[in-house]
């Protein structure tokens, strides 16, 4: 067991870490797929999702045997998305997962960050809808940083605006690419995925 009280920061990814809202992107981007004529299953999308969307979307389009896109055509795309996930959130809010009593106990007691792939329209909608606004001390995303996951970069930014140094910081996350951006940051990381996780 993590004692949670040995680190300086706490860093947590958010979709599928703190909230169980892979099942909504992928609803999301399998219709916006539906609609440009693709298939895309939640296998292929759970096997490549963890990087930021213009990232993510030309590794879908390559795994279901699409044709590259030009950069424009990833940003449509992503728009689109963008779109139908803030329709189905509104519809139905997803629930916290575990994780998330980590942020509900150190919250305002040890500095946490906010380290997500998501752009932040997104991302906000999300804290919006589970009423952590204001929760993190730093939120970086997908949108506003060049390199994102696998590369160190976010975590290094939210470590930063935090002034702790990376090697006290504790991340939380649950894709191959999140775990390892805060194994090339020099994080200590927990992978929910396969660890049980207590406040």
């Amino acid at each position: 067991m993590i004692a949670i009280d040995e680190w300086g920061a706490l860093l947590f990814d958010l979709d599928g870490t703190l909230v169980d809202t892979m099942p909504l992107h992928y609803r999301a981007y399998a219709e916006v797929f539906r609609g440009e004529g693709l298939n895309l299953s939640e296998a292929v999308f759970m096997d490549v999702i963890g990087a930021p969307a213009r990232a993510a979307i030309p590794k879908m389009l390559d795994a279901i045997g699409a044709p590259p896109r030009e950069a424009e055509a990833i940003v449509r795309l992503h728009e689109a998305k963008k779109q139908v996930f803030e329709s189905i959130l509104a519809a139905a809010p997803p629930h916290a997962l575990s994780a998330a009593r980590l942020l509900e106990r150190w919250h305002g007691r040890k500095p946490c960050a906010l380290v997500s792939s998501g752009n932040r329209s997104g991302v906000t909608a999300i804290l919006v809808r589970m009423g952590w606004s204001g929760w993190f001390e730093a939120i970086v995303t997908g949108d506003e940083i060049e390199r994102g996951k696998p590369a160190p970069d976010p975590f290094l930014r939210a470590a930063a605006l935090l002034r702790v140094a990376p090697a006290r910081c504790l991340v939380f996350e649950d894709t191959d690419d999140g775990l390892a951006a805060a194994d090339a940051a020099g994080m200590a990381r927990v992978d929910v995925r396969a660890e049980a996780v207590a406040p």
